[in-house]
């Protein structure tokens, strides 16, 4: 979820660095204070004023051009975070078991839906800020974005409604088995991911500390 935080306090400063907005906006400074010094002491030049005129309008001139063009790339990147309320997206959300969902780890999630004669189980995969969905997967919009695919087609018995009703009742349950195995998978991936960085850390912590003592970080 840090991908969707705040896109434009991220990236508007990337932008910035980028084409040097900070460099042109400190030159500016400059050389305003140099002639306003100059100034004061009676020193000063037209020239320099003009100079330091110029180069502020355009510093400011630059920062706006770029901050509206960043801006306007951001908005595109982010469109797909709107929320949509199409079919796919409310299978999503009215799922069963949606309540039981991990909501401190990001997994995969299913779900089922009725088409013709036959019910189908959908994954969900949780995308991050700038990932796309696969080629053979539909991108479901919101914050998380999802990637949406079949992962299963069961066959529906429309002659008998009870029958029907049973067919369902164990298609969920599939479901949900698989999504709280996905969840389990998840949460030992991020236990996996913390205790390598902690080894990580502690090995490198060892080595500075040998690399002290065998006089190689001496100074």
């Amino acid at each position: 979820m840090a991908g969707y935080e705040r896109p434009y306090a991220r990236w508007l400063p990337v932008a910035w660095r980028i084409n040097r907005v900070p460099q042109a906006l400190v030159l500016a400074v400059v050389l305003a204070g140099v002639a306003a010094i100059e100034g004061w002491t009676g020193d000063g030049s037209d020239v320099l004023s003009l100079l330091a005129l110029l180069t502020g309008l355009a510093a400011l001139g630059w920062t706006a051009w770029v901050t509206a063009t960043a801006s306007a790339v951001i908005r595109e990147q982010t469109a797909d975070w709107e929320p949509e309320r199409t079919e796919l997206p409310t299978v999503r959300e009215r799922r069963p078991h949606g309540a039981e969902a991990d909501r401190l780890v990001a997994h995969d999630e299913y779900a089922v839906a009725v088409a013709d004669a036959e019910f189908v189980l959908w994954r969900f995969r949780p995308l991050r800020a700038a990932e796309e969905p696969g080629s053979d997967e539909l991108l479901i919009r919101g914050v998380p974005r999802y990637a949406a695919s079949i992962a299963g087609v069961r066959p529906l018995d429309a002659d008998d409604t009870a029958r029907a009703a049973e067919q369902l009742v164990a298609a969920q349950e599939e479901a949900a088995a698989l999504e709280t195995a996905a969840a389990e998978r998840a949460r030992g991936g991020v236990a996996a991911a913390a205790e390598a960085a902690a080894l990580a850390a502690e090995t490198a912590s060892t080595v500075r500390a040998l690399r002290g003592i065998t006089g190689q970080d001496a100074r």
